[in-house]
């Protein structure tokens, strides 16, 4: 694994959040944050909780120590929730940049630090499967949202 290679999914994980919170609001208050149909999360507790997790793992990866999580009541709503996106893909992307690649192979934990960077990319992919399912549950479907079309999408800009 290459930083460029980190660099490049935790940008496509930012893309795509945006594209979701976007169609997020396109939903009613309950929507968003009520019980779901399905699953045990709502849209607003899903995106919460990626954002929340990338912040703990990034916070263990640069001091060795999970800073205290962020709490839910501090993020009420889209806008709060958009601009906590915004500060976790600057602070996470910053930190992408402050490595090396042989960084990428040192020990965190037992394991390179690369697999726990891919983990939580491969985390938020999970969660935002979900939203996208609920989004498109609600009518509201965000349409492609593949890594593929991605990349595609930034070769032809």
């Amino acid at each position: 694994m290459r930083t460029a290679d980190l660099r490049l999914l935790y940008e496509y994980s930012y893309d795509r959040n945006m594209k979701l919170l976007d169609k997020a609001e396109n939903l009613t208050g309950e929507q968003f944050s009520g019980d779901p149909p399905f699953g045990e999360d709502s849209v607003k507790q899903l995106f919460f909780h990626i954002a929340r997790a990338e912040n703990g793992w990034r916070s263990a990866w640069k001091t060795g120590e999970r800073q205290p999580p962020i709490e839910p009541a501090d993020y009420p709503d889209l806008p709060a929730l958009r601009a906590l996106f915004d500060q976790t893909s600057s602070e996470t992307l910053g930190y992408i940049d402050s490595l090396s690649d042989a960084d990428l192979d040192g020990d965190f934990n037992g394991v390179p630090l690369w697999q726990t960077m891919a983990h939580v990319f491969n985390h938020g992919t999970q969660h935002r499967a979900e939203i996208a399912m609920l989004l498109t549950h609600f009518g509201h479907s965000p349409g492609d949202v593949d890594l593929a079309f991605f990349v595609f999408e930034r070769a032809g800009e």
